[in-house]
């Protein structure tokens, strides 16, 4: 499981890396081919960020446990606000202390109004935006699949979503990721029916990327057609939709089914070293707490 999570998230940030290079502006497959011989230095999106700190929430937990996991995201999601807003100074460690972390900003406002509201009320502002811009950051939560109850994991991927997108089509999509991340770990995923998406000749007949349903459902077709990681890329990028958070959701469930053909683009990113260092982190706490007398994880509500 470690393994497949961390290659989860390498995958995920570099195909959203690339797929945010080529947002909204439906590049031919050469034009990705050619990108990806020379990609230079490249920045994951405000979603991969997102997913970071959230993984920082859960290490944070898991380490401490000394209030509700929802408290630890609630927290996470505020420092990531404050990256965003340039106001780092009462941050003394952590993620948001990393420079690389600030360099790419939200493109739009549903995210920082609904996280504005979360640090100014400490809840999620209620509105019904669907948008896709929420489920790229439910990657962390996946870890809790062999651990907690699915009732449970619904809860903190349904607060994690709608901090900033309330709609319930967002709830929709936060499930079928959860239930794609876990057939994927268990081996089912290529044997599934997904549903009637699936017989679409074309990724632009799934849809265009815009909804968080929708999004989830072109990730799951590409991944079911791809052959190749550089497959993938072109087939979640090479559409007028939004690229981005579609290449990353299929770069996150292309990691857990193990597959590979990323690690050649990491040294591009621009963020490797910090989510190498996260993740080796996230891996010492639950080494720690396997060998303790407490080994197990408490409740999310605990």
């Amino acid at each position: 499981m470690t393994a497949l999570f961390d290659q989860a998230f390498y995958a995920q940030a570099v195909a959203d890396a690339v797929g945010t290079h080529f947002e909204r502006g439906h590049p031919s497959s050469q034009h990705v081919h050619d990108f990806l011989q020379a990609p230079g230095v490249m920045e994951i999106s405000d979603q991969t960020q997102m997913a970071m700190f959230g993984l920082e929430a859960l290490t944070e937990w898991r380490q401490h446990q000394r209030q509700p996991l929802r408290k630890y995201v609630r927290t996470a999601y505020t420092h990531w606000y404050e990256t965003q807003m340039g106001d780092t100074r009462y941050l003394p460690h952590g993620l948001a202390t990393k420079k690389e972390m600030h360099g790419f900003h939200a493109p739009g406002m549903t995210s920082m109004m609904g996280l504005q509201h979360l640090k100014k009320y400490g809840q999620p502002l209620v509105n019904s935006s669907n948008g896709s811009g929420a489920t790229a950051r439910l990657l962390p939560f996946v870890a809790l699949l062999r651990h907690q109850s699915r009732a449970a994991i619904r809860a903190i991927t349904y607060f994690s979503v709608q901090v900033t997108h309330g709609g319930l089509g967002n709830r929709q999509a936060a499930l079928l990721f959860l239930k794609a991340a876990d057939a994927a770990l268990v081996g089912s995923f290529m044997a599934t029916n997904w549903g009637h998406f699936l017989d679409a000749q074309t990724i632009d007949e799934v849809g265009d990327g815009r909804s968080a349903l929708g999004c989830m459902q072109m990730a799951i077709w590409a991944v079911r057609h791809a052959e190749s990681y550089e497959h993938l890329l072109e087939l979640c990028i090479c559409h007028p939709g939004q690229s981005d958070n579609v290449a990353a959701l299929a770069g996150a469930l292309w990691g857990l089914l193990g597959r590979g053909g990323w690690e050649k683009y990491l040294p591009h990113l621009r963020q490797t070293a910090t989510l190498r260092e996260l993740l080796e982190r996230y891996e010492s706490v639950v080494s720690a707490s396997h060998h303790s007398k407490h080994a197990g994880l408490h409740a999310l509500s605990a």
